[in-house]
This record gives structure tokens, sequence and C-alpha cells, in this order.
């Protein structure tokens, strides 16, 4: 058994007002939403159900013009909310044109932004970042090579040294070869 009781819910009676726009909220809800929505499906079904009519009776006359035909409807159907959709894309996108061109004169005569645009001043940004980091590149890359540079030369100095002090000690035929790989 609990210590303490559950707290009781709160006596709540909502006012006439409030149930006044909930049933006009339903209302709204059942002329504009429910009722479009069921007869949209009931069209589609009855144009799937005579579809299906259409091909499984193949017997009657004019079948295949009548299948064709709700297959035209039924492709229609599908193409149009598309087409607006993208109507709505292009309409969006003329709209946020405009509205830049309007905000743009908003702007000072001689602001950067007026004078070139938004998109041109973050391409010169962006320029100007790369052109940084390409000097960086450049300069950090000369550092770190210059030392591998040096110490390949060492090496190849080394082996150059060693070449002549062991030349005198060869073979003639190892002389011949090395002559013929530095010919090469």
């Amino acid at each position: 058994m609990d210590m303490y009781p559950p707290p009781e819910p709160p006596d709540y009676h909502p006012s006439a007002e409030q149930l006044a726009r909930r049933k006009a909220r339903q209302r709204f809800y059942r002329l504009y939403m429910l009722l479009p929505l069921g007869l949209v499906a009931l069209v589609a079904t009855t144009i799937v159900v005579l579809l299906l009519i259409g091909v499984f009776s193949p017997g009657i006359i004019g079948t295949e013009a009548f299948i064709s035909a709700l297959a035209d409807i039924i492709l229609i159907l599908w193409i149009m909310p598309m087409l607006v959709l993208l109507a709505l894309f292009i309409l969006g996108f003329v709209a946020l044109t405009v509205n830049r061109r309007q905000q743009r004169n908003l702007l000072p005569e001689d602001s950067p932004r007026r004078q070139y645009g938004r998109v041109q001043l973050v391409l010169w940004r962006v320029q100007r970042f790369l052109d940084q980091a390409s000097a960086k590149v450049d300069q950090t890359a000369d550092a770190m090579v210059a030392p591998v540079i040096r110490n390949n030369g060492r090496i190849e100095e080394a082996e150059a040294w060693w070449d002549i002090a062991t030349r005198p000690l060869r073979r003639d035929d190892d002389r011949d070869t090395d002559a013929s790989a530095t010919r090469r």
C-alpha cells in the first residue's frame, strides 16, 4: 500500500467558448479534411475496381479501349500532384529571387553586397581562403621537403665517393658493367 494516495485529477470543465471552438474545429475537420479525402479515396477505389473488371472480363467489346482510358486517367491523377509541387517550387524560387532583389535595394548604395551580390562575395571569401591555404601548403611543403632532399643528396654523394674509392679494387668486368649502367 502506498504511503501517499495518488493525486486527484483537477476538476476542469471547459468554458462555453472553448466548447464552441472545439465544435467549430470538428466541423471544419469533417468538412474540409475528411470529406475531400473520402471523395478522392472513393473515386480512386472506383477507378481501380473498374480497371480490374475491365481486365478480368475480356469478352466485352471495347475492353482494351476502356482499360487504356482508365490507365490514362490513373496516370494523369498521379502526375497532377507532381505538377502542382513543381509549380510551387518554381513559384517559391521566383518569390525568393524577388525578395532578395528587394532586400538588396534596401542596402546602402556603396555596399559591396549591393554592388556584387551575396554569392559573389561568398565566392571571393572562398577563393581568399583557398589562396591562403595554398600558400601555407607551399610554404610547409618546402620546409618538409628540404631535409629529405638534403639527406638524399648526402646519400648520393656518399655512394659516389664509395664507388670512386672502390673502383680500383674491382675487376675489369665489373667496370664494364658500371660503365654500361651509367651510359643508360
